[in-house]
C-alpha cells in the first residue's frame, strides 16, 4: 500500500468580545449566535477560558485578515490554534507576558473585556495563570503609588504628551517589538518541540477587536 502521512485535526479559536471563539455550524449543539454587523447569523463555541501546555507559535501574514502569530495549545484531548491578530489589546498583552512562561508546564488563558465602572474606560487584555501564579509582563511594571509605569530590555517607552496619530505609531512600534522578540527568543525554543505540521489555513476572523483605546491614552500591558 502507498505510504502516507495523516496530518494533525486542530480547532481553531480567535479571541472577540473577552472570550475565545470557535466556529461552529449553524444549530450545532452547544453553540450560540450572534448576529454581526452585517445581520448574519454567526454560530459559535464559546469558551471563558483555554489550557494546556504550548507547543507551537508561528507567524501568519494576511493581506485580507491581517497578519497574526497563531500559538498552539495542546490539552492532550484536543490542540487549540489561538490567532492573535497583531495589534489588538490580546495580541499585545500575551506576547508581552509570554517570555515569563514556563514553556515546559501548563498555561490557562483567560481574556477578559469590560467596561471599568469607576473610571468608563474599556479594559481588555489576558490573563495567564500558571500554578496558581499570575504571570506578569517582562518589559513593562506599573506602581499604584506613583502611578508610572516602568519599561525595561528597550520596550517602546511613550512619550509624556501624546496625541491620538502619536499613540497609534507608539502601537505600532510595540507590535515590531514583541514581532521580533518572539521570533527570536521564543520562537526558537519551540521550534525543535514541533512535529512539523504546520497549518496555514486562513481562517477569516470575524468582526476583530479594535486595535486600542487610544482616547484613553491607557498602555494596556
Amino acid at each position: 500500500m502507498p505510504a502516507g502521512r495523516s496530518q494533525e485535526k486542530r480547532r481553531f479559536l480567535h479571541i472577540s468580545y473577552g472570550k475565545f471563539r470557535e466556529r461552529a455550524g449553524e444549530n450545532e449543539s452547544g453553540a450560540e449566535v450572534r448576529i454581526n454587523k452585517d445581520n448574519k447569523s454567526i454560530w459559535e463555541f464559546v469558551f471563558d477560558f483555554v489550557e494546556g501546555q504550548i507547543t507551537g507559535i508561528f507567524y501568519k501574514e494576511d493581506d485580507k485578515f491581517g497578519n497574526s502569530f497563531e500559538v498552539v495549545l495542546d490539552d492532550k484531548i484536543d490542540k487549540f490554534q489561538i490567532a492573535f491578530k497583531e495589534g489588538d489589546s490580546f495580541f499585545n498583552d500575551f506576547f508581552s507576558k509570554l517570555p515569563n512562561v514556563n514553556l515546559d508546564k501548563w498555561v490557562k488563558l483567560v481574556p477578559y473585556d469590560f467596561e471599568d465602572k469607576n473610571t468608563g474606560k474599556k479594559k481588555r487584555g489576558l490573563v495567564i495563570w500558571q500554578e496558581q501564579n499570575k504571570i506578569e509582563s517582562k518589559f513593562t511594571s506599573y506602581d499604584k503609588e506613583t502611578k508610572k509605569f516602568t519599561y525595561y530590555e528597550g520596550f517602546p517607552e511613550p512619550e509624556k504628551k501624546m496625541d491620538k496619530e502619536d499613540w497609534k505609531i507608539y502601537f505600532i512600534k510595540v507590535v515590531k517589538f514583541l514581532r521580533n522578540y518572539t521570533n527570536n527568543k521564543i520562537v526558537p525554543i519551540l521550534k525543535n518541540r514541533q512535529d512539523g505540521f504546520i497549518d496555514d489555513t486562513i481562517v477569516d476572523i470575524p468582526e476583530a477587536e479594535t486595535p486600542l483605546d487610544l482616547e484613553s491614552g491607557d498602555v494596556p500591558f
